[in-house]
């Protein structure tokens, strides 16, 4: 069962990394898709910085705000 993010929560939370804002895209979205499926199997979305150049996952409903979670769009957008 997938779990409900709290979007009062969401538009508190900053990437630790640059104090960006952060914003929750669902699982459909077409960032998510460009991922190999392997690897987003657990994901309910994602938090992409303010700047769309890098995001986090969240899974099962949890943001995984950690360093070495986060990813770069380059990479997945093949740009």
């Amino acid at each position: 069962m997938e779990e409900a993010l709290d979007m009062q929560l969401i538009g508190n939370l900053r990437c630790p990394a640059s104090g960006q804002p952060l914003a929750f895209l669902p699982r459909q979205s077409p960032l998510l898709a460009a991922l190999p499926a392997g690897e987003t199997v657990d994901w309910t979305g994602i938090l992409l910085c303010s700047d769309g150049l890098r995001f986090y996952p969240v899974r099962g409903g949890i943001p995984v705000l950690l360093a070495e979670e986060l990813r770069s769009v380059r990479g997945v957008s093949g740009e």
